[in-house]
């Protein structure tokens, strides 16, 4: 008798003789099928309880949390490392740390949004140069909320960025 056998036509209580198998509402099993079964059994509900409690099983790593606000900073000394680096952290992270998918879109949201108004700046810079006041504007902000913000995070606070929300 095998491990996944079809449904045997004996009845209810048939025996090979050796007391290997069973049978059952008319299924047949032997005692290897069932403990296999049984396994599988068991997999499969780890399984979809790993599915539905996918938060749960997401690690906690407040250093990394910290270390990808402060990354930001590295657009004061390249210009576009503290997006880049950011996102490569966020987008290879998300599904392995808790709370990274919502803090790299709050960093991205952040980024592009001063990004965009750089890019307003610098027509303004024509006008009485305003331009130029904005264009330090922007860097102070830069400046000041990731640090702000990974001060937060080691502290175990919400995070919170001005400006827009594109990405949600």
């Amino acid at each position: 008798m095998g491990c996944c056998e079809l449904p045997c036509l004996g009845t209810r209580d048939s025996n090979d003789g050796n007391g290997a198998s069973t049978c059952w509402r008319g299924y047949s099993y032997d005692i290897m099928g069932m403990i296999h079964l049984a396994k599988l059994t068991k997999k499969m509900v780890l399984y979809i309880y790993c599915l539905t409690n996918i938060d749960k099983m997401l690690r906690e790593d407040k250093n990394l949390l910290m270390v990808t606000h402060l990354r930001q900073l590295l657009d004061l000394v390249t210009g576009m490392g503290g997006l880049i680096v950011p996102l490569v952290l966020w987008l290879t992270q998300k599904d392995q740390v808790q709370d990274m998918d919502a803090h790299g879109k709050a960093i991205m949201n952040f980024q592009i949004s001063l990004f965009l108004l750089a890019l307003l700046c610098i027509p303004a810079i024509l006008l009485l140069g305003l331009g130029i006041l904005g264009l330090i504007a922007i860097g102070i902000v830069a400046l000041v909320y990731p640090i702000l913000n990974a001060i937060r995070v080691s502290n175990g606070d919400p995070i919170s960025y001005p400006f827009f929300k594109l990405i949600k």
